[in-house]
């Protein structure tokens, strides 16, 4: 970036534009520890749409919704979710690996391919379907969901903290990351859930 070529961005108005966990997500992404990295306008909306608006807000959005419209409540961990734990805790090696070596971008780059599998097995259980014909394994599929996502909030937590916290208030957890992460973050450390809390939209779809 230069003045004298025009090409300055101005974070604050990025940040007053799309939120400060926007602009964060996007420079520990984006960005390894220690190097020069890229920041554009296009690239920048790229992520936004992409990782934060389709990803992640979509994830919590569909879940969330399944849940509300259907009132459907105590959840408890009722068969196999071992998938669904095996991933998690996969995840859970890299990213903490990762965050040991400084390297917040890989860590990024681990989460966010859990969010995708969380969205791939909403698509393939296909929980709106099974609530019709099938609720048990409805309330099975979306808790564990919801414990993917109590994870994910965790793991974003020193990333887009405001974004965290925002996820853990609609899935009906204390918003607190007090606890300690080594017990928090074993599957089903929390095993209920009375009540999900209200929906809002974690990063509005922009327009072009």
């Amino acid at each position: 970036m230069s003045k004298s070529t025009g090409n300055v961005i101005d974070p604050v108005e990025v940040i007053e534009r799309y939120g400060i966990d926007a602009m964060r997500y996007y420079l520990l992404r984006e960005i390894s520890n220690g190097r020069d990295g890229d920041f554009s306008d296009a690239l920048f909306m790229q992520r936004y749409q992409s990782d934060l608006a389709n990803n992640l807000g979509n994830l919590v959005n569909r879940v969330h919704t399944l849940i509300k419209k259907n009132h459907v409540q105590l959840f408890t961990f009722q068969s196999n979710h071992e998938v669904y734990e095996l991933k998690v805790a996969e995840t859970w090696r890299k990213y903490q690996a990762a965050m040991d070596e400084y390297n917040v971008h890989e860590a990024v780059f681990h989460v966010w391919r859990l969010i995708d599998f969380a969205n791939k097995m909403i698509d393939d259980e296909k929980p709106w379907a099974l609530l019709k014909t099938d609720p048990g394994k409805a309330k099975e599929t979306l808790c564990n969901l919801l414990e993917v996502i109590r994870h994910i909030s965790m793991m974003i937590w020193p990333i887009i903290p405001h974004t965290a916290e925002r996820i853990r208030s609609q899935i009906g957890l204390p918003i607190s990351l007090e606890a300690s992460f080594s017990t928090a973050s074993e599957w089903g450390s929390h095993l209920l859930w009375n009540e999900v809390g209200e929906s809002e939209i974690l990063f509005p779809r922009i327009e072009s």
